[in-house]
């Protein structure tokens, strides 16, 4: 595979088969399939918000949901964007929440919905460069207002259609966080060259065929999943099918 970058990718595959599917969310026991046209649609939506947010290319992007068509599309059009993509563990407390956003710089955060956007106002004050929370699904939020939150809807509305920006194989696309097993958590930034190694390398050992199909359910905050699971299901036409929660995983 000769893509440079993930976005790029993306462009090529929805250029090719623009109506294959390539994921699936299971929402209220129904299947719902998105193809390749509509995540890169949904994936530029996302990159024209952050082009019209003001903030400069390299700046660090939090996810903080668990795996979703909303956070996987954040997610690709952060790299679409020229910016980097840091995912967060959505079943972390708050205090680590607070040291990944501090330490990485994080200026804008995605927060799944009410639980995640409780977090992130707990310990803003801690977070001196995020600027701005975009809530992903604002059920229950309704009347709620605060000067730095907005909803997925006013952000994208902002936003010019259109496509992403050229980015480089040395570009920092990926800020991704250890376990803190031994000591604090540290950041560990990789490239676009470093993350198409690793979804090449892992192209050769899968045989992945296009059209296999996969279950997804762990958040993109785990390495394993982002790159090893989505990007490598992306690469090889692999449709991720991404479950309500753990426990249904057995249905």
């Amino acid at each position: 595979m000769n893509d440079l970058s993930i976005p790029a990718l993306l462009i090529r595959r929805a250029g090719e088969t623009p109506g294959a599917t390539i994921l699936r969310k299971k929402d209220r026991g129904i299947w719902k399939a998105t193809d390749w046209a509509g995540l890169l649609r949904q994936a530029q939506s996302f990159a024209g918000g952050l082009a019209a947010s003001g903030l400069p290319r390299g700046s660090v992007i939090g996810i903080l949901s668990e795996i979703s068509p909303h956070a996987v599309a954040a997610d690709l059009g952060t790299l679409g964007a020229g910016m980097v993509a840091l995912a967060l563990q959505p079943n972390e407390p708050s205090e680590a929440v607070a040291h990944v956003l501090a330490d990485s710089g994080c200026a804008l955060v995605f927060v799944e919905g009410e639980e995640q956007l409780d977090k992130v106002l707990h310990i803003r004050d801690r977070c001196p460069q995020l600027q701005r929370v975009v809530i992903l699904d604002v059920k229950g939020l309704h009347d709620f207002a605060d000067p730095i939150c907005e909803s997925l809807a006013a952000f994208q509305a902002r936003g010019e259609p259109g496509g992403f920006v050229a980015v480089a194989s040395d570009d920092v696309a990926v800020l991704a966080y250890t376990a803190g097993s031994v000591g604090a958590p540290r950041g560990v930034r990789l490239s676009n060259r470093n993350i198409m190694a690793q979804v090449n390398a892992g192209l050769a050992l899968a045989k992945i065929i296009d059209g296999d199909e996969r279950l997804a359910f762990l958040p993109l905050a785990l390495h394993a999943e982002r790159v090893l699971g989505l990007y490598l299901s992306l690469a090889g036409g692999c449709i991720s099918n991404l479950v309500e929660s753990v426990e249904t995983v057995p249905e």
